[in-house]
């Protein structure tokens, strides 16, 4: 009778503590972790792209005036050249072009090699007037650009699918340098233009991202700026046409670039 009640006590409380042991169990199985990074990206290779955005441009101007028989006076000469010396005013435009580069990763440091060509057609302009003993005279000068290629180094930093990057290297553009003067109670005007293919410099910033294995996105600004060396390093003269008056000018020309891209990388 002893050993009856016994087994059933055991029983009884084997049923009793199973369940409690099985939620027990439950509350033990390990969590699952989900990696909530991207996973890595080889950004070592060549690529090509495409990129649009805006350019926006000012330029410093400096006009020199030859003395001679129209403008005898020295003060007529100087307040001539002061009139067509001053800073534009900016003008933005749309840009677009291409790019191709190869990249080379350390670890997560990437070094890379980038040419781009882009059309774009900013003008700076700037216009200033003057009073003579010959009476009001004005001078425009202005400067389009129509191209812009670079070629850069770039440096950048690439933790998992992203990379920022700093750049700089040499610039070109092809110019084209328009200078008017005008007179009218004389009267007297002349006009003359000059295109040219100029070096500079660049330097920038961005950033991109691996959005596929092949693909990836980016947005980046750049500067470029362009020195004229002398005043009559633009070869350009603008006659006034009672006396052979020649008008000579300089600038030095600012671009701003803001561009995003899209490139594909080819292995």
């Amino acid at each position: 009778m002893h050993r009856l009640c016994a087994l059933l006590v055991g029983a009884a409380c084997a049923m009793t503590l199973a369940p409690l042991a099985s939620a027990a169990d439950l509350q033990r199985e390990e969590p699952i972790f989900i990696n909530a990074r991207p996973p890595a990206f080889a950004w070592s290779g060549c690529y090509l792209g495409l990129n649009t955005g805006v350019a926006f441009d000012h330029a410093n101007f400096a006009t020199t005036v030859d003395q001679g028989s129209h403008f005898f006076l020295a003060s007529n000469v100087a307040a001539v050249g002061a009139a067509g010396t001053g800073i534009s005013n900016g003008q933005v435009g749309f840009t677009g072009g291409a790019q191709a580069g190869c990249n080379w990763q350390r670890g997560s440091l990437v070094f890379g090699l980038e040419g781009d060509f882009n059309g774009l057609a900013p003008k700076a302009e700037f216009t200033g007037n003057a009073t003579t003993t010959l009476g009001p005279a004005s001078v425009t000068n202005s400067i389009t650009t129509s191209w812009l290629a670079t070629v850069r180094p770039r440096v950048g930093y690439a933790p998992y699918r992203a990379l920022v990057y700093v750049t700089g290297g040499a610039a070109f553009a092809r110019l084209k340098f328009e200078q008017s003067y005008s007179e009218p109670d004389f009267p007297a005007s002349g006009n003359s233009a000059a295109v040219d293919v100029k070096a500079g410099w660049t330097i920038g910033a961005g950033y991109e991202y691996a959005f596929a294995n092949n693909w990836s996105a980016r947005a980046e600004y750049l500067y470029a700026r362009f020195n004229s060396a002398t005043n009559n390093d633009w070869l350009l003269v603008t006659p006034i046409a009672t006396s052979n008056q020649f008008h000579g000018s300089a600038s030095n020309l600012n671009l701003n670039l803001l561009r995003i891209g899209l490139n594909y990388k080819l292995m």
